[in-house]
Parts: C-alpha cells; sequence; structure tokens
C-alpha cells in the first residue's frame, strides 16, 4: 500500500516579501483605489443642462419639413440640441407640452414627437441634433 506523506510547515520555507515587493504592493493597492473612484466620480458626473442654458425664441416648426414657421403661440430652439444620449425632463410643475423635432447630420427632418408633457427620452440612433418647440399654456 502506498503512503502519502504530509509536508510539514516550515517557517523557513514560508515566502517572504522583501521591502520592493511590499512597496509593490502598495503602489497597486493605490492604483486600484483611484481607480475605482475615478470610475465612480466618472458615472456620477451631471451632465444635464437646463432650459435656462438653452436660447428659445418666438416661432414654430412646421411638422412635415422641420423648417421656421411664423408663430407668436410657440416657443422654439434656433439652434440644434445634440441628440445622442439627450434626456428631456420638465419641471415637476411644468403644465406646458412641446414638441421634439429630431435631424440627421443634412438637416433633414426625421422624425416628430409631438405633445409630449413629461419625460422624453432620445432613442433614435440616426438623429444627430433635436430642435424643440414649446406650447406654453394660457
Amino acid at each position: 500500500m502506498a503512503r502519502f506523506r504530509k509536508k510539514k510547515s516550515d517557517a523557513k520555507s514560508k515566502r517572504k516579501l522583501g521591502k520592493f515587493g511590499r512597496l509593490l504592493v502598495t503602489v497597486l493597492c493605490g492604483a486600484f483605489i483611484i481607480g475605482a473612484l475615478g470610475s465612480v466620480v466618472a458615472f456620477a458626473k451631471d451632465d444635464t443642462k437646463p432650459v435656462t442654458s438653452l436660447e428659445f425664441s418666438r416661432g414654430g416648426l412646421d411638422p412635415e419639413t422641420g423648417t421656421y414657421v411664423e408663430t407668436k403661440k410657440t416657443l422654439y430652439t434656433e439652434n440644434g440640441i445634440q441628440a445622442h444620449g439627450l434626456r428631456i425632463e420638465p419641471d415637476f410643475e411644468s403644465t406646458v407640452t412641446y414638441d421634439v423635432y429630431l435631424y440627421d447630420g443634412n438637416d433633414n427632418l426625421l422624425e416628430v414627437e409631438t405633445n409630449i408633457k413629461g419625460v422624453f427620452v432620445n432613442k433614435d440612433e440616426l438623429a444627430s441634433h433635436v430642435r424643440i418647440v414649446i406650447h406654453p399654456t394660457i
């Protein structure tokens, strides 16, 4: 019958880290912690812009062509807003409705979302920019 021997743990046979090894482990742990904190900060970064930073003008947009239409009943954004990752969230007490006009890179109208009262999230991957028309409550 075969015999198996169990190695005795010997204090001399254990491997110890030298000064360089401890320094290396400390540096790697520090780099890991800094990287983890950097990731949290990057994901927590707030990229939202309030409506006050957008410029609205009196007028509107044609739902068929997406071009300017003269009217005194609505407000619209003359310049496009980047569509990638766009989320429009009105204030909690807001009573206005708004329309979102989605355009491609050549300023061709792709789609119009009308009479939105709540949150709008852009899901159209082809849209490069949007313009907003606000219908204020009178």
